[in-house]
């Protein structure tokens, strides 16, 4: 907003995560750390994305556009990772509360819950797994294919243009399909 005037798109893409463990033995570091890097985070980035977004004047009918990265475990569980799918659950909560308290403002908020992508996270938390979650995991991804960051990433920014002016406060799942099974 200092360099261009304004700030007409935010993405928040904080992620975090740790081998599986599970749900009765998950303790509550674990538990603090993953809410705060992966909710708590989005929360303070959306709060500050918004009182800018709120000072600034309206440019065609708007005043910004944020996108949140949930995950596809944000509508599924993911194995092993209570203190992830809670943290990816809440950040589209989120989501759908800004959508709906500033849309009138001007402001759109959407949410990208991708599946399982070719990151140093995703392949970590694979290697880290058990055997048996992580070809649980695996058998998920049609194909047997990770996504590409890139896939995503086309989201997102389709999310800010003006071809996505209609949506607002949606978790659009982008995964090859995982998700529908």
């Amino acid at each position: 907003a200092d360099r261009f005037g304004r700030l007409d798109c935010a993405h928040n893409n904080a992620g975090i995560s740790e081998p599986p463990v599970p749900f009765h033995e998950l303790g509550e570091a674990s538990w603090q750390r993953m809410l705060a890097l992966n909710l708590s985070s989005v929360f303070w980035c959306m709060q500050a994305e918004i009182r800018q977004m709120l000072r600034q004047p309206l440019v065609r009918g708007r005043r910004g556009v944020i996108v949140n990265t949930s995950s596809g475990a944000g509508i599924v569980p993911a194995l092993g990772q209570a203190h992830y799918t809670a943290a990816k659950h809440g950040v589209l909560g989120l989501t759908k509360c800004a959508a709906a308290e500033y849309v009138s403002a001007g402001i759109r908020t959407n949410a990208i819950c991708p599946g399982l992508t070719d990151t140093r996270m995703v392949r970590e938390f694979l290697a880290a797994s058990p055997p048996g979650v992580a070809e649980a995991v695996r058998r998920t991804v049609p194909g047997g294919e990770l996504g590409k960051p890139d896939q995503v990433a086309a989201l997102a920014v389709w999310l800010c243009s003006e071809q996505a002016a209609w949506v607002n406060g949606q978790g659009i799942v982008v995964d090859g399909g995982g998700v529908m099974r």
